[in-house]
């Protein structure tokens, strides 16, 4: 089961587009990105991520996991 955290617009180089997050936990459901849904999906471990690692709106989307879930409580 996929959980809403977030909306967001990423603006960097001439690009815009919009994007949404969505979290779920490891080992609960299979989940498989759909071509016409999904853009892009990627497994990420939260406490490995850094500024200097990731990109803002990654880090973005994090913020939103941690102030809408208890995921990384």
């Amino acid at each position: 089961q996929l959980q809403h955290v977030g909306r967001a617009t990423y603006r960097r180089h001439g690009l815009s587009f919009d994007y949404q997050v969505f979290v779920t936990r490891v080992g609960s459901d299979s989940v498989r990105a759909q071509r016409i849904e999904v853009s892009e999906l990627e497994w990420l471990r939260p406490g490995e991520l850094r500024a200097r690692n990731s990109s803002p709106d990654t880090l973005r989307a994090l913020a939103m996991v941690q102030q809408k879930t208890t995921l990384l409580q």
